[in-house]
C-alpha cells in the first residue's frame, strides 16, 4: 500500500498482527490509523518522506511493538492512543517519532531511546525520562521545548542526544558517565551536575551557557577523557579547576 491515496486504515476487527517495512509508506493521504493487537512492525511502517497527512493513531490492547522509524516524518501526528500493553514499553526503537514536529506527549516511562527516536519533535513536552538510562545518538536532538532538569538514571548520553533542546537550562546527571559528542550544543544549559562522568566527548558543551562559580567550572574528579572543544565558547568560564 506504500505510496497509495489510502485515506485511513481500520485493523481493528482483523486478525493482523504484524506489518512489514514501509508497508504503509508515503501515503500522504492517510489521516488515521487505528490498529488492533501489534505484535511485529517493520521499520518505516507509517513514515512519511516529506510532509505527513497522519494526525491519529490508535493500538489495541495486547499490542507490544512500536517497530523502528515507523512514523518517521509525520509532522503532523498529534494524537497517540495507546492501551496500557504499549505504555508499558521501556524501550523505544530508532527514530520511532523523528520528525513529528507536532506531537506534545507520548505516554512512555522508557529506560532506553534509541537513536534519533524523537529527533525534530519540536513540540515535546510531556515524557518521563526519570529512568532513562540510556540516550542514544541524537535521541532528543532538536526538541527544543523539551525542559528536562534532571536525569537520575541516565548512565550514557549519545552524540547529539539533547542537541538544540533550548529549553534545557539546568541539569542534573548523578550517576552519567558517558557524554557523547555535541550532546548539549545549541542548549541554554548554566548549570549542570555530572559527578560520576568519566568521558567527555568533543564540543559536548560547547557554546552553552555554562559559569561555574565565580567564572570557575570544575570538571569532576573521576574525567578521563574530555574531547576537542568540549566546553569551547564559554564565555562565562574564565578558567577550569580539575
Amino acid at each position: 500500500f506504500a505510496g497509495t491515496k489510502l485515506a485511513a486504515l481500520d485493523l481493528t476487527g482483523t486478525s493482523v498482527t504484524s506489518i512489514g517495512d514501509s508497508a504503509f509508506s508515503s501515503c500522504a493521504s492517510l489521516a488515521t490509523v487505528d490498529l488492533g493487537v501489534i505484535t511485529e512492525l517493520g521499520r518505516g511502517v507509517f513514515s512519511a518522506s516529506r510532509n505527513g497527512g497522519l494526525t491519529s493513531v490508535s493500538f489495541g490492547e495486547g499490542s507490544t511493538a512500536l517497530g523502528t522509524y515507523t512514523f518517521s516524518g509525520q509532522n503532523n501526528l498529534e494524537t497517540l492512543n495507546l492501551p496500557a500493553s504499549m505504555q508499558a514499553l521501556t524501550e523505544l526503537g530508532a527514530g520511532v517519532f523523528r520528525g513529528c514536529s507536532k506531537l506534545a506527549s507520548v505516554p512512555f516511562v522508557p529506560t532506553a531511546v534509541g537513536t534519533e527516536t524523537f529527533r525534530n519533535c519540536a513540540a515535546l513536552t510531556g515524557l518521563d525520562v526519570s529512568r532513562l538510562q540510556t540516550a542514544g545518538d541524537y535521541a532528543f536532538a532538536g526538541c527544543a521545548k523539551l525542559a528536562v532538569s534532571a536525569l537520575p538514571a541516565t548512565a550514557t548520553v549519545g552524540a547529539y542526544a539533547f542537541n538544540g533542546c533550548s529549553s534545557i537550562v539546568a541539569l542534573d546527571m548523578p550517576v552519567v558517565q558517558e557524554i557523547g559528542a555535541y550532546a548539549f550544543v545549541g542548549t541554554q544549559l548554566r548549570t549542570v551536575a555530572m559527578p560520576q562522568a568519566k568521558s567527555i566527548g568533543k564540543f559536548a558543551f560547547a557554546k552553552t551557557q555554562l559559569t561555574g562559580t565565580a567564572g570557575v567550572l570544575t570538571l569532576p574528579d573521576g574525567v578521563e577523557y574530555v574531547g576537542e572543544g568540549a566546553f569551547s565558547g564559554l564565555r562565562s568560564v574564565t578558567a577550569f579547576a580539575v
